[in-house]
């Protein structure tokens, strides 16, 4: 209860000064909450904004699929077998290191504007920190539990499945929250640099008629966005490890 009443109290107090300096500001650099408020309200009732969420949704979901996927399948190789961390992680490190905006040219010669080449640029972005944090869960399980596994008789399948899978998950999951934030930065480059559409593309349309009202409703709500795909994977983490759970009860 004191936490909450801290944070309610916190937050009126922002959105009180927000409200007084707003009203006495240029209205091109900053407008009070009010306002915003009215900004958001205007471009819901219209439906531009349901139609941008949408198409940022879907856009997002697949790309952090097909980059998810593969993410986590090289890291687990990688982690396990050293012929495979030879042959591949000098190019993770290289593309990891490289700034992923400069690919956006060849994202558009490659796949074009459109929504392959939107959904493989926000791939691009997610699949490294998985990969990597996957590659280190795998290399931080314990020795003696592959040991055992293996005096045992265990096969290689039946050790990725009962030893190593379990161990790693919470790295995965780790990097799954990383690479939602990582989803969204790409994903907002993708739609401001190919094609205008979903939030990206109305940021850029609004912010070149300068309506700073507008575009500082898009950002909050961009803000609500990304907190509400985090928390499906917090949701997620629940679901696949419930003995985490119950152990942090």
């Amino acid at each position: 209860m004191r936490k909450t009443i801290s944070r309610l109290t916190t937050f009126i107090f922002i959105l009180a000064l927000a409200e007084y300096f707003g009203h006495r500001a240029d209205p091109i650099i900053f407008v009070p909450p009010s306002q915003i408020l009215i900004a958001f309200w205007g471009i819901l009732t219209t439906g531009v904004l349901i139609k941008a969420l949408v198409s940022s949704t879907v856009t997002l979901l697949i790309g952090f699929i097909v980059g998810a996927v593969p993410g986590i399948a090289l890291g687990l190789l990688i982690g396990r077998y050293t012929m495979v961390d030879r042959i591949f992680s000098p190019y993770v490190s290289a593309l990891y290191a490289t700034p992923l905006v400069a690919l956006v040219p060849l994202v558009i010669i490659w796949f074009g504007i459109g929504l392959t080449g939107k959904i493989l640029y926000v791939a691009l972005w997610v699949i490294f920190p998985i990969l990597i944090n996957t590659s280190m869960g795998v290399r931080q399980v314990d020795s003696q539990l592959l040991e055992v596994g293996k005096s045992f008789g265990a096969t290689e399948s039946k050790i990725f499945l009962h030893i190593i899978w379990p161990y790693t998950i919470p790295y995965i999951i780790s990097s799954l929250r990383l690479a939602i934030g990582r989803g969204i930065v790409g994903l907002i480059v993708a739609e401001m640099s190919l094609r205008l559409t979903g939030l990206g593309g109305l940021l850029m349309v609004y912010s070149a008629s300068l309506s700073t009202d507008v575009v500082l409703s898009l950002l909050l709500i961009l803000m609500c966005f990304a907190a509400g795909f985090t928390e499906l994977v917090k949701i997620l983490d629940r679901v696949i490890t419930p003995w985490r759970n119950n152990l942090e009860d």
